[in-house]
């Protein structure tokens, strides 16, 4: 066989095998070295003069970059096929982009400029039941107040009204925090009784309003009884979303998002610390 061939066939395979072997490799060598074996090839078959004129030079030369050059523009434009465009978010990324991280560590995500009052929130009915989460005064929280004073967030208290004339039976209630992502079981607040009754020994009369509760534990024995501080629930529990299953096989959800649990607690909180401060009066002056 020629020696050029062989060459030709060698640089061409070399090269070829570097894309593989060295990955920073720019492609526009691999393209180049190809085109370059392949010449040789070539020049090797056909009946050119043996020795080098100018035009023949510049013609190879010329035709070895062509070769690289077309050869890296179709490996960089399959590159760029295979990548989503800058900016561009698939249907599914986005559907997630939307559900809360239900990691431990996870921040949630932080309201808008707008976010700036309670939302007003109607009394939801889902026959029989209408659900009383519009009430300003308490929202879904039961307040509570550290030994030092600072203001907790005590309990969870979800109410509702029976408008049916039939009992309401078979009640599994829970909270599914959307940082802490446990579910919260829910009990009857029955103020007849020392602590809070299971949902599995009790049932709900007709025309009675009732209440479903969760005792928060306490971040600090020493400092309380039972709760924890704004920020720390927030940081910890993040939105919620309520279930409420009845009657063998009825189900209600309602999930209360991260931004309007935000607003209702700080502002509640900032009307704590402001009815601890001491009004105007007068001071004695120092002697």
């Amino acid at each position: 066989m020629d020696p050029g061939i062989i060459a030709g066939i060698g640089v061409a395979l070399i090269t070829w095998l570097l894309g593989y072997v060295i990955k920073d490799i720019p492609a526009v060598i691999s393209w180049m070295g190809i085109a370059a074996g392949l010449a040789l090839v070539i020049w090797s078959l056909s009946p050119i003069p043996s020795r080098f004129n100018g035009p023949v030079l510049l013609f190879f030369i010329a035709a070895i970059l062509a070769a690289g050059a077309t050869g890296w523009a179709i490996s960089l434009r399959q590159a760029s096929t295979d990548k989503p465009i800058s900016g561009a978010v698939s249907e599914k990324s986005a559907a997630s982009a939307d559900v809360p991280s239900a990691h431990a560590d996870a921040a949630p995500p932080k309201p808008t400029d707008s976010d700036k009052t309670l939302p007003n929130l109607s009394p939801t009915q889902s026959a029989p039941i209408q659900w009383l989460f519009n009430d300003d005064s308490s929202f879904i929280f039961g307040p509570n107040q550290a030994k030092d004073g600072t203001y907790l967030v005590g309990t969870f208290n979800i109410r509702g009204r029976n408008i049916s004339n039939e009992p309401i039976t078979k009640v599994d209630a829970y909270l599914i925090p959307q940082i802490l992502a446990t579910p919260l079981p829910l009990k009857f607040y029955d103020p007849h009784e020392v602590d809070l009754v299971d949902t599995k020994d009790a049932f709900i009369e007709p025309q009675a309003e009732f209440q479903l509760s969760y005792k928060i534990p306490t971040y600090d024995k020493d400092q309380s009884l039972q709760g924890v501080p704004v920020d720390l629930f927030l940081s910890k529990y993040g939105g919620v979303k309520f279930v409420f299953n009845y009657n063998g096989n009825t189900s209600f959800n309602y999930e209360f998002s991260f931004s309007q649990i935000r607003v209702y607690l700080l502002r509640e909180k900032e009307r704590h610390d402001e009815s601890k401060k001491s009004p105007p009066g007068i001071k004695r002056i120092p002697n």
